[in-house]
């Protein structure tokens, strides 16, 4: 990490932090997305819940990717045997980063 203070006093901190977030909310996120992946969504609402849980993807375990990885790849197969139509999804994986600091609440 580079902090960068200017001669006008304008503070960078380089790369730019990820947010702390609720684990919770992430949690939520995923189970939204498994849950439309399973009742048969619309592929318009399935893709609302999976643009809200891209912006969460930093955050995922490996447990939640594999879930995200199984949903979206039912919803593919879904929209294949009802429209011949897909769309290229790439598998996500956990973020080398990420660690439990990035979370509000301590584990437990």
């Amino acid at each position: 990490m580079v902090i960068i203070v200017s001669e006008d006093g304008w503070i960078d901190v380089l790369p730019t932090p990820k947010r702390r977030v609720r684990r919770a909310t992430v949690a939520q996120a995923v189970q939204r997305l498994v849950a439309a992946a399973d009742d048969g969504t619309s592929h318009e609402r399935f893709a609302r819940l999976d643009a809200a849980l891209e912006r969460l993807e930093f955050y995922l375990d490996a447990a939640q990717c594999e879930a995200v990885n199984e949903a979206r790849e039912r919803v593919e197969q879904r929209r294949w045997q009802e429209h011949r139509t897909r769309d290229r999804v790439v598998p996500v994986r956990p973020h080398p980063a990420m660690d439990e600091s990035y979370f509000l609440e301590p584990v437990g």
